[in-house]
């Protein structure tokens, strides 16, 4: 079965552990990324890993980036990708509850799985899609 895309950006190692804790609850994901922002970074270094996790993901069923923080250098960066990338969706301000939501629902197509964590979190989550 095919999935959608998730890659999953943080200020230090937050996207890599909530995966991780993730998959502790629901089992390992496929097709998921991860980039951070580290103190050393610059803007151009988080954009070249970030596009890097991007290009490691099958976005043929489209790609969900889900970022910490709105306004934050992830969620720039995240927009960036968006921008170069059709079916490709940006959320912000993603916790754990919302990242099982998105991965138990992967049967779905992004857009709609987009839509629901919307409904779901109106006042958690922040749609930066430029689509």
């Amino acid at each position: 079965m095919r999935v959608f895309g998730i890659l999953l950006g943080s200020h230090g190692h937050f996207a890599e552990e909530a995966l991780k804790s993730a998959e502790m609850i629901i089992g390992e994901q496929k097709n998921v990324a991860s980039f951070s922002l580290e103190e050393n970074m610059d803007l151009e270094m988080t954009i070249t890993k970030a596009q890097e996790a991007y290009a490691s993901l099958d976005a043929t069923d489209g790609v969900i980036i889900l970022t910490d923080i709105v306004g934050g250098t992830p969620s720039n960066v995240a927009n960036v990708i968006q921008k170069k990338n059709e079916n490709t969706y940006v959320l912000s301000g993603f916790n754990l509850p919302i990242l099982l939501q998105i991965f138990l629902n992967r049967e779905q197509v992004a857009d709609q799985v987009v839509k629901q964590v919307k409904e779901m979190f109106p006042t958690t989550l922040a749609d930066l899609s430029m689509n």
